[in-house]
């Protein structure tokens, strides 16, 4: 009798990737949603990673009308059926001397974070009345894409960042290409002069990590929980710099999506112009 091949494990970003180009309507394109779902029928394994938390992956199982596993706030939660096998939270005290520091060396203009009381909390830094106005015209605007969010003060901002467990820390810098040039060149002088967190541009923003997590570590943490899977058989597609660990770890099989930085283009093998492209190689 011959043994059963073992399944694929699809391991995906969302923004800018399943999400790419975005429909504020339907949330996942029709041609992603029709491959993912037959490449989930023929017995293989979808993963979400993402900077997002677990209630977009819910969105996305939901939408696919099928079971995925998920990476939630670039791996400091992983979840295998619907169960959590796997969480980090950030050091209060070391979180908050690194962000007061950023506050005087860089002068950001947005403090954000996920808790595990608050889905998303919003600080602004600068311009304080227009992104009052501004901010939730903007999320609005989102669509199924929109995050539930609460906008606060400093000294708000301070009290949950001591009270709540903390997964994701992101530190934003204005709109436009000069702030995603600055978020570039923030995040690789802090990765350069601080050892104590993983920092990745993603766009206008830096997402920080604690060290030694990021998504390439998620999927060996998640590996470690699933003896039935081959880590031979592990493909990634991403599009931003926290989607780097797991190109570089999974090179052979990594996939970054056309319209990504030159800069995180280099560490991936494949580059495709749509997510549905990858009915090529995996079909």
């Amino acid at each position: 009798m011959l043994e059963k091949e073992s399944p694929k494990i699809l391991v995906t970003d969302l923004d800018g990737t399943l999400f790419y180009p975005k429909r504020k309507i339907t949330l996942i394109p029709k041609k992603s949603i029709e491959f993912l779902q037959d490449f989930i029928d023929k017995g293989n394994k979808v993963v979400v990673a993402s900077g997002r938390n677990f209630e977009f992956g819910k969105k996305v199982a939901k939408k696919l009308n099928r079971k995925i596993d998920f990476f939630g706030c670039n791996g400091m939660l992983i979840y295998k059926e619907n169960n959590k096998i796997f969480e980090k939270a950030f050091v209060y005290e070391e979180i908050k001397a690194y962000l007061d520091n950023v506050l005087e060396k860089f002068e950001p203009t947005t403090f954000a974070i996920m808790t595990d009381k608050h889905n998303l909390i919003v600080c602004p830094l600068k311009y304080r009345f227009m992104m009052r106005i501004g901010y939730p015209i903007w999320a609005n605007s989102q669509g199924v894409y929109k995050e539930p969010y609460k906008l606060v003060n400093k000294d708000t901002f301070n009290n949950i960042l001591k009270s709540d467990k903390i997964y994701k820390v992101m530190i934003f810098f204005g709109l436009g290409k000069k702030a995603v040039s600055k978020a570039t060149i923030v995040a690789t002088y802090l990765r350069k002069h601080y050892d104590l967190y993983e920092a990745s541009s993603s766009s206008i923003s830096i997402e920080l990590t604690p060290k030694g997590i990021n998504k390439g570590e998620a999927i060996d943490i998640y590996l470690k929980n699933s003896p039935e899977l081959d880590k031979d058989k592990v493909y990634v597609v991403g599009d931003s710099g926290n989607d780097v660990p797991m190109f570089r770890k999974y090179y052979e099989n990594s996939f970054c999506m056309s319209h990504s930085r030159s800069g995180v283009q280099k560490n991936a093998k494949n580059i495709i112009d749509s997510f549905s492209d990858l009915k090529n190689y995996l079909s």
